[in-house]
């Protein structure tokens, strides 16, 4: 009997490492978590510019769009891995969405500043605190929003 009963947990380990194999198969390297940042903060730059430009043109605030942002970002890492994601890649692709809605913001403050002065340096680190300035201390309704947005992509990257 016992020795039934061990060919049975044998059997059992090995259904389930191959079963763990099988659905786990693909392992993250430093390139892929690199990538991975790549993308949100591109994602996160170009969208910011473009939900900053719409609300300027149209004279509202559309916060809805920052959980769009985190969402379009997460599936750009969700594309390019194509499989579930670890903590590591989905933390990585948050705060590389942060960042980029930081930059993204510095980078049209600079385009709107030098419209009227001339020329900006872009490397001035003034433009960029105050984009971080302004994600969190818009307005409330405004930052929980962008913390949303950044939650979506956390959690997108983390369960898909």
């Amino acid at each position: 009997m016992k020795i039934i009963d061990k060919m049975k947990q044998i059997n059992q380990r090995n259904e389930a490492r191959a079963y763990f194999n099988k659905n786990n198969s693909y392992r993250f390297s430093i390139k892929d978590y690199i990538i991975t940042f790549l993308i949100t903060l591109l994602i996160g730059v170009a969208g910011l510019i473009l939900i900053l430009n719409v609300a300027d043109t149209l004279g509202i605030n559309f916060s809805f769009f920052y959980i769009l942002l985190g969402y379009a970002a997460a599936k750009g890492v969700v594309k390019y891995k194509g499989n579930g994601g670890d903590n590591l890649a989905a933390t990585n692709g948050a705060f590389g969405l942060f960042l980029g809605m930081i930059l993204g913001y510095g980078l049209y403050l600079g385009t709107i500043i030098s419209s009227f002065v001339g020329t900006v340096n872009y490397f001035d680190l003034s433009l960029y605190v105050q984009g971080f300035q302004y994600l969190f201390s818009a307005s409330l309704f405004q930052t929980v929003f962008s913390l949303l947005g950044i939650f979506t992509a956390y959690y997108m990257i983390r369960n898909n």
